[in-house]
């Protein structure tokens, strides 16, 4: 995996990346993942959707997390079957709670092969101050670009 040079641009919550936001949850001590084997997150309203095909401009990603987490930063790689180049400008996501999830959006994009293929992963293990250890599917998005 090749490591993308963007970081989600998110509220500094929690010391180690993530953090519950309520009492109960996703959070909860003693009920939840470590390290060793972290949550997978539930993730609604993906867009691109996995397997979509989207013209090559100002495409805009964005997903709602549904367990009750806001993440500080996110680091993407590219997967072996990325083949859609970088994108211009670097993706940058904002957040906002919702009473049901977290949602995030990146400014519009486009790449810099089209046609190509966008297959972008979330590699790290994110942890809370107790302990609780969660990570994004894999692959976080996986769509085809068209030429504009």
């Amino acid at each position: 995996m090749q490591k993308l040079s963007l970081r989600a641009l998110l509220a500094a919550v929690g010391a180690l990346g993530v953090c519950a936001c309520s009492g109960s949850g996703a959070g909860d001590q003693g009920t939840c993942a470590g390290v060793s084997a972290p949550t997978v997150l539930t993730l609604v309203n993906l867009v691109p959707a996995l397997g979509d095909s989207v013209p090559n401009r100002d495409i805009v990603h964005s997903f709602s997390i549904a367990d009750d987490l806001v993440f500080s930063d996110i680091a993407l790689a590219y997967l072996e079957t990325h083949t859609a180049g970088t994108p211009e400008p670097a993706l940058q996501f904002t957040y906002t709670i919702a009473e049901q999830t977290t949602d995030l959006t990146s400014s519009p994009v486009v790449w810099t092969s089209a046609p190509g293929h966008v297959e972008l992963g979330a590699p790290l293990v994110y942890q809370t101050p107790d302990g609780c250890a969660y990570e994004l599917p894999s692959p976080l998005f996986s769509y085809d670009v068209t030429a504009p």
